[in-house]
């Protein structure tokens, strides 16, 4: 699976506690190759990196394109 860009933001999980959002910018190649095994093994690579740096938050994972994406405007 290749990536054009990825986006984290604080947010806060369901429950109150805080999380993290992390939305993958696939590649229109990937959009249309990637598998679920694909997708649970990069959502099981996020947590494992964020656990090992320290950081306990809940990571919300979602998958976009460049066309899903608001453009900031300077």
């Amino acid at each position: 699976v290749r990536l054009d860009d990825v986006v984290a933001e604080n947010t806060t999980s369901s429950d109150g506690d805080p999380a993290l959002r992390i939305t993958l910018i696939l590649t229109p190649e990937s959009v249309d190759a990637i598998t679920g095994e694909d997708a649970l093994k990069l959502l099981v690579d996020i947590n494992d990196g964020l656990r090992r740096e320290g950081d306990e938050r809940f990571a919300i994972v979602e998958y976009a394109t460049a066309d899903d994406v608001p453009v900031e405007e300077d």
